[in-house]
């Protein structure tokens, strides 16, 4: 194939290639397929909150339950309620103070089971799963305002904006493939 150099105007205007469709296609894929990996990447981190607020609420619970006296601030409310109850019965009956350490992880595993869940269907893009998800830990931040754990408050907060972060990235993501799917029965 000849160059532009080459051509000295009696070629066959077939013999050099000018047209740029194909690499101007071939830039749109290449565009639209980082733009989905930008926004999968988004999808992975706003889901992820999930894993970490429930392993950090099994964290805190384990260190509550073993008489320590300090915690995360990603921990749930929920579980911050089930650690103080079963404090309060050990501390008012000793003798059953292995039984309610016992069924008060128990909770604390089914609660904290509950955003791995979620978080599990999250990365499956189930919009479904950040919006419950995201309605119940913006109800569990509601616990914090009465004993007034304002930090705590605050930090649900700033998670619920990277959840809804990982809910709009989800959004776009069936948006897009909705959109290629039309496009293939076209």
């Amino acid at each position: 194939m000849m160059t532009i150099e080459d051509r000295n105007g009696d070629e066959e205007p077939g013999m050099l290639n000018t047209d740029t469709t194909g690499m101007d296609q071939e830039n749109k894929m290449r565009e639209k397929i980082e733009a989905q990996m930008k926004l999968a990447g988004k999808l992975k981190g706003g889901a992820s909150w999930f894993y970490w607020v429930a392993a950090l609420s099994i964290i805190n619970s384990v260190i509550v339950l073993a008489n320590g006296n300090w915690s995360f601030l990603f921990g749930l409310g929920a579980t911050q309620i089930v650690d103080g109850l079963v404090v309060g019965v050990v501390a008012e009956a000793p003798n059953m103070a292995n039984v309610a350490r016992f069924f008060g992880f128990g909770l604390i595993l089914l609660i904290s089971g509950l955003y791995v869940t979620f978080g599990w269907f999250a990365n499956k893009r189930k919009r479904w799963a950040f919006i419950v998800g995201m309605v119940l830990y913006g109800l569990d931040s509601l616990i914090l305002l009465p004993v007034a754990d304002y930090l705590g408050f605050a930090f649900h907060i700033w998670v619920l904006f990277g959840l809804f972060g990982g809910l709009r990235a989800c959004g776009e993501l069936q948006a897009q493939e909705n959109e290629e799917w039309e496009l293939s029965r076209t």
